[in-house]
C-alpha cells in the first residue's frame, strides 16, 4: 500500500513550477524621472548586467536561476528515490541551498543600486521569490528529517535519528 504523499513533495513538486514565474515576476519598479519606470525581474536584470559585465551576469545566473532550480530537481529525486541513495544526495542539496540563498541578498543589492538612480518601490515578486526560496529551504528540512526517520523503528531510534539530523544541520552550517 501507498502511503500519503509528504507535504514537502508536494511544495517541492509545485516550486519546479513556481520558480520560473518568479524569474519573471516584478521584484521593483524603478522610476528614473517622473515620466520613466522600469519593472525589474530576475531575467531582466541579468539581462542587464549581461550588457554591463557579461562574467558577473554569468555568476548572477548561475546563483539566481540554476543552483535554486538544481537543488529544486536534486531534491526532488532525492524526495522519490530510495532512502540510500537520498542520504548521500541530501548534503549536496544542503550546499547547494546556501549557494542559491546568495540570490536573496543579490536581488536586494540590485535593488538598493537602483535607489542611487532613482526611486524604487518594491513589487510582490521580491516577496514570492523570498518565500520560495524559504519554501525550498524547508523542503530540503523536512526530506533529511523524514529520511532520518524513515530508517528508525523503536522511540530509542527515533530520538538518535532526530539527534542525527540536528548533527547534520550543525554539521551543514
Amino acid at each position: 500500500m501507498i502511503g500519503p504523499i509528504p507535504i514537502a513533495k508536494i511544495v517541492n513538486l509545485a516550486l519546479l513550477g513556481l520558480f520560473p514565474l518568479a524569474w519573471m515576476a516584478p521584484l521593483a519598479t524603478a522610476e528614473f524621472a517622473w515620466l520613466l519606470s522600469e519593472d525589474i525581474t530576475i531575467l531582466s536584470g541579468i539581462r542587464d548586467l549581461y550588457a554591463e559585465d557579461q562574467g558577473l551576469a554569468i555568476i548572477v545566473g548561475l546563483f539566481a536561476v540554476v543552483m535554486p532550480y538544481v537543488k529544486t530537481l536534486t531534491l526532488v529525486y532525492a524526495q522519490f528515490s530510495e532512502s540510500a541513495v537520498a542520504r548521500v544526495l541530501m548534503p549536496v542539496v544542503e550546499i547547494m541551498g546556501k549557494l542559491s540563498m546568495v540570490d536573496v541578498f543579490l536581488i536586494a543589492l540590485y535593488i538598493i543600486l537602483y535607489q542611487g538612480v532613482g526611486d524604487v518601490t518594491v513589487r510582490w515578486g521580491l516577496y514570492f521569490f523570498t518565500a520560495l526560496v524559504l519554501l525550498s529551504m524547508w523542503c530540503a528540512w523536512a526530506t533529511r528529517r523524514r529520511l532520518y526517520k524513515l530508517v528508525a523503528t523503536s522511540d530509542a531510534e527515533i530520538a538518535e535519528a532526530d539527534r542525527l539530523a540536528s548533527l547534520a544541520e550543525v554539521k551543514a552550517s
